[in-house]
């Protein structure tokens, strides 16, 4: 069983400012896809690689 990720963002209009709560993510940033795309984008930006395991 896979845990549900939870992010903590403001809770007033569009979570622009106001107190910490939990706040849905983003339907892209569960896509595997998406982020194994923006992981390899910003090592291309910043010229950094990560040498990170890939999970059993």
């Amino acid at each position: 069983m896979q845990d549900t990720p939870e992010f903590i963002g403001p809770d007033g209009p569009s979570e622009l400012r106001g107190a910490p709560t939990r706040v849905p993510l983003a339907p892209a940033a569960t896509d595997a896809d998406t982020v194994r795309r923006l992981w390899e984008v910003s090592e291309d930006l910043a010229d950094v690689r990560f040498a990170i395991p890939a999970p059993p």
